[in-house]
């Protein structure tokens, strides 16, 4: 997958050229003053100006949306609780995509990871569109987007540390999703057509997670739109040796 209408820096572009033999060299950061900006303790977390496989966060966090609407609706791997297969229909090898809910719940999975898998995932965020919200403008998508969510009821814990989020609210540049039949966003069910190109921006908090020990991890995150949208998702992580 692709974020269309999402132009490459020229630095990108190199970095894809040598992505192949350049993942020990997963973290660029930008400024040595931001990182000391960073409450997070340990080195579990990526910092938040890091480029990973070519990527930055927001770059990341357009294409987990399009990776989310590249499922039908029905049988989303976002739908599920309990003991689930997280590698299915991952689309970037080492690096995988975690996340949410489709709906407001209470989550709880079981899945396993392979050694040196580095994670992706939103803590709790939302999305605006042409389609769904006719907005026709990345200015208006990414207002609308950041209006929707409340700092205060984020969280995130990684084996009972709890990661300061301050710093991780993103948004994304934006990007187009192409609407499959039984898309995620009901669209197609009320008549807008199959292959529909829609204009999107996400704004929200997000995580990449270092590759984990081998053994057992527990990741507990969430957030809430008061009185409409509530998320509370565990995470029971066995990463392989």
């Amino acid at each position: 997958m692709t974020i269309r209408g999402w132009r490459p820096t020229t630095s990108t572009l190199a970095c894809a050229l040598l992505a192949g033999s350049a993942a020990a060299a997963d973290v660029a950061p930008r400024t040595q003053a931001l990182r000391r900006q960073l409450v997070v303790a340990d080195e579990r977390v990526y910092p938040p100006d890091a480029t990973t496989r070519c990527h930055t966060y927001p770059e990341w966090s357009a294409l987990w949306w399009q990776w989310v609407a590249s499922f039908p609706a029905t049988g989303h791997p976002l739908s599920t609780d309990g003991a689930v297969d997280c590698g299915f229909g991952q689309p970037y090898g080492s690096l995988w995509f975690l996340g949410g809910s489709t709906s407001s719940s209470t989550v709880d999975r079981t899945c396993a990871i392979p050694a040196d898998t580095t994670l992706f995932f939103p803590i709790f965020n939302a999305e605006c569109s042409d389609l769904e919200d006719h907005l026709d403008t990345p200015d208006a998508r990414a207002a609308c987007a950041a209006a929707l969510l409340d700092p205060a009821t984020v969280f995130l814990t990684v084996d009972g540390y709890t990661v300061d989020l301050s710093a991780f609210r993103f948004t994304s540049p934006d990007f187009e999703i192409v609407l499959i039949a039984d898309d995620l966003f009901g669209l197609t069910g009320k008549g807008v057509e199959v292959g529909t190109i829609g204009h999107s921006t996400t704004n929200g908090w997000y995580i990449l997670l270092r590759p984990l020990p081998a053994g057992d991890h527990v990741l507990h995150f969430g957030g809430a739109i008061t009185g409409v949208f509530e998320l509370d998702v565990t995470y029971h992580l066995h990463v392989a040796a």
